[in-house]
């Protein structure tokens, strides 16, 4: 995304970053100025129309920065696409009058997923009944009380994610280096209480675009979008209230903590739909330089999807 103009800045604003190094980093801080305008603006137009005392607002995020482009995690490991916290932890805030006095500016320390969004606000708005099948949990009353955790957070396990199809580096007869999707060995990371188990994740370290830290050989990565620069995948496991940077992996430790959080993802394993994965598609590409947009580009025809399928690039096994 392109960085504002300096000329939509003020020169207070502008002196205000004139410390800030590194062409991505200026334009990450720019970008949060113009978002600053747009809540000003936004909270302000709520106000004026009086709606603002019945109104949540709500700022959350999708995923950890990307060092590549300005991002910061520092002192969490790992970034965007990665499942250490550094790439799924954010911050997040609710701000509203129907916050109670006695938690306005304090931190909520229990464990909450992205899904549990629908539930909370559903639950802020009185809505006494919540459908049976939603994801999420309902956190409105830990959020607003802010008793002692964990014992009063409602989420005990969290399940950031599982992909059954892997990326693995692999070697070409010429000698280059390729990356190959392959079935069977999903990668996947969850926590329970205070244990997190990672499967088949890539190695990357600590990546803070302000200085050249030093890291584990083999742990690097090429983009926000590609595995390590090690072709080989670990299991860690971590216990985040001991180690909440992730810097020690104990799972040789405990054996059988280690097995139990397995269990567990196969459980959710054996719950989730196929994945059917078609593979680049050159024509998604085209729309997207064409339209500026992701919109839908595969046509409904038998032929065009087996051959989307024959192009694939993974391997079953």
């Amino acid at each position: 995304t392109p960085a504002p103009h300096d000329s939509w800045m003020s020169e207070h604003e502008l002196a205000l970053i004139a410390n800030v190094s590194g062409s991505n980093r200026r334009a990450f801080a720019k970008s949060l100025i113009m978002l600053d305008h747009g809540v000003d603006n936004l909270t302000q137009t709520l106000d004026m129309y009086g709606l603002m005392k019945n109104t949540l607002l709500i700022y959350s995020s999708d995923n950890g920065g990307c060092p590549q482009f300005g991002g910061y995690n520092y002192p969490l490991r790992g970034m965007k696409y990665y499942l250490f916290e550094g790439g799924v932890r954010v911050h997040g805030f609710v701000h509203g009058s129907m916050i109670p006095l006695k938690v306005r500016g304090e931190s909520y320390e229990g464990m909450m997923h992205i899904s549990d969004w629908v539930p909370t606000i559903l639950s802020a708005l009185n809505v006494s009944e919540l459908p049976e099948d939603l994801d999420g949990i309902d956190q409105w009353k830990a959020l607003t009380t802010l008793k002692d955790y964990p014992a009063y957070s409602p989420r005990k396990e969290l399940l950031y994610n599982i992909d059954p199809y892997y990326s693995e580096v692999v070697s070409l007869p010429d000698g280059s280096m390729t990356t190959m999707l392959q079935r069977g060995k999903p990668r996947a990371a969850i926590r329970v209480g205070d244990w997190k188990l990672l499967l088949n994740e890539y190695c990357v370290s600590y990546f803070n675009p302000l200085e050249n830290l030093e890291r584990p050989e083999g742990c690097g990565q090429d983009s926000c979008a590609t595995p390590g620069n090690n072709v080989n995948s670990t299991n860690f496991l971590f216990n985040l209230i001991d180690d909440p940077y992730e810097e020690t992996n104990v799972i040789d430790d405990y054996p059988a903590i280690a097995m139990k959080l397995m269990d567990r993802i196969d459980e959710f394993m054996d719950g989730i739909d196929d994945t059917h994965f078609r593979g680049t598609d050159a024509i998604a590409y085209a729309v997207w330089a064409q339209t500026g947009f992701i919109t839908p580009w595969v046509m409904s025809d038998p032929v065009a999807m087996e051959l989307g399928d024959s192009i694939s690039p993974y391997e079953e096994v």
